[in-house]
């Protein structure tokens, strides 16, 4: 009876494995001929199509190979590698067959794309500038189209950049801004190109139910791309979440204020910051006596719930201990003091992030600093640094499966590396869908935790993706010329 439970438990285990992590393509890459080694790899997900593509490049050709929902190759092309000097990879587009990828100098000053047609299989190569004045900021894709963000520093206006693929042009949308201030952390009203400059002009992206680290999180602005609408957070002020939305199909603009908590306290200490998730936000403030957040209806901005804890007492609503991850020589420690916590998050950059897992809201709430390599904090730098780095590949394209933080193309990547480079205090929250505290339970691994533990010998180029619900992990294989894809899902 006791081996029967046993053999039914391992079972059960193993459906679990089975479930969370499987294999789902492999295929060769026959195109490629030469010895010469793969460099970079980019994966296109075109979710309207259910298709993939995926872009190797050498350092003579670009080998483009066209997946179905089944993950089986459909259609393949070969174009030759022509260097640019062109860095950054910025986004993508798709109409019919043909696949566009979209690229920067490492300013973001100068524009080009790349057309991959596969019914002519062919390739070609087009360059393009924006109006005078205005500057890039991020770019996103809607109804499989490439848009990009900018800001006009002299008429203060955000802009929309979109791509007529018939035309294969760029069209500017321009969406007035002028008697739409912001407040900046010294309570003065400035205009949003003023307040973006400030924090770097990079604005990171933020994909729903993909886990991200405290160094993310806690980022000043915030962008999410939410069914037509682009939502812009500012939490330079302490007192206040300054929202703009932008609805992409009429090009009008609303602007929205929420108080955050703790505005009764004004010790340089305090720290606070927010978060969105479908159509409620998180309003978050701490300083090493107490802390304190606020969920909110985001639409309304009806009040729903308030969690906080003060310095001597025990944090009720977490599911995990307190954690320190990361650091140079203990990478991972826990603490039992709420006065420990609460110093360390108001000395970091607080912030908070949310995920649906297993149904249930999961909260990550804590604070980070960047560490040198001698273990001590780094600065904070201004994204723009990070935005503007160049990774190597063709066309001059840089890749996220080469280990590079990217940005604008493949954000999934680059919140997944940012969990290996920064030390973090934190801890994890369920919460059920009326935001009550659900005790006595562990928080489960997210994703990036399972994504970590799974190992592939012999090879490289590992690059983890979103692709409908779940995440795939593609790796490649030099010698076999072959490219793997796994399957996550939580």
């Amino acid at each position: 009876m006791k081996r029967s439970k046993l053999l039914l438990l391992l079972t059960f285990l193993f459906s679990i494995l089975l479930s969370a992590q499987t294999k789902i393509g492999r295929f060769q890459n026959d195109l490629k001929t030469n010895s010469s080694f793969i460099k970079d790899i980019i994966p296109f997900v075109n979710s309207e199509a259910n298709e993939l593509v995926i872009f190797f490049a050498d350092p003579k050709k670009v080998y483009t190979y066209k997946l179905d929902k089944d993950f089986k190759v459909i259609d393949k092309i070969i174009s030759e590698n022509k260097k640019r000097k062109y860095k950054t990879l910025i986004g993508g587009s798709v109409k019919g067959t043909i696949y566009s990828l979209f690229l920067s100098n490492k300013n973001q000053t100068k524009f080009a794309h790349i057309n991959f047609s596969f019914e002519n299989k062919t390739s070609s190569f087009k360059e393009f500038l924006l109006e005078k004045e205005d500057q890039f900021i991020q770019s996103f894709k809607y109804k499989g189209q490439l848009f990009m963000l900018a800001i006009n520093t002299k008429s203060e206006s955000i802009l929309l950049y979109e791509y007529n693929a018939e035309d294969q042009v760029m069209v500017r949308n321009e969406i007035n801004m002028k008697n739409q201030m912001l407040m900046n952390k010294y309570n003065e009203m400035k205009s949003i190109a003023d307040i973006i400059n400030s924090e770097g002009r990079t604005i990171k992206k933020f994909e729903k139910d993909t886990p991200n680290s405290m160094e993310s999180a806690s980022d000043l602005i915030k962008m999410y791309v939410l069914d037509h609408q682009v939502i812009l957070s500012f939490d330079e002020n302490k007192n206040g979440t300054q929202v703009i939305t932008i609805d992409i199909d009429s090009k009008s603009i609303t602007k929205k204020v929420f108080n955050k908590p703790l505005n009764n306290i004004t010790s340089v200490r305090k720290k606070s910051n927010s978060f969105i998730y479908d159509d409620k936000i998180a309003l978050v403030a701490g300083s090493s006596k107490i802390f304190s957040m606020h969920i909110l209806d985001f639409p309304s901005g009806k009040f729903i719930k308030e969690y906080a804890v003060s310095k001597d007492e025990k944090i009720s609503f977490k599911n995990t201990p307190i954690i320190q991850k990361g650091g140079i020589y203990d990478k991972y420690r826990e603490f039992e003091k709420t006065s420990k916590f609460l110093r360390k998050i108001s000395a970091q950059n607080i912030g908070v992030s949310i995920i649906k897992n297993h149904g249930n809201y999961q909260f990550t709430i804590g604070g980070y600093s960047k560490q040198a390599s001698g273990g001590a904090p780094m600065p904070m730098m201004g994204m723009g640094a990070v935005g503007g780095m160049a990774m190597g590949g063709f066309g001059g394209i840089p890749i996220a499966s080469s280990g590079g933080i990217t940005l604008f193309f493949n954000p999934t990547m680059g919140s997944y590396n940012s969990f290996t480079s920064t030390k973090s205090t934190e801890i994890q929250c369920l919460f059920d869908d009326n935001f009550e505290h659900i005790k006595d339970v562990e928080a489960p691994e997210n994703i990036f935790d399972k994504i970590e533990k799974h190992e592939m010998k012999n090879t490289s180029h590992e690059t983890i993706f979103r692709y409908k619900d779940f995440f795939i992990k593609g790796a490649y294989n030099d010698s076999r010329k072959a490219y793997y894809l796994t399957k996550f899902t939580k």
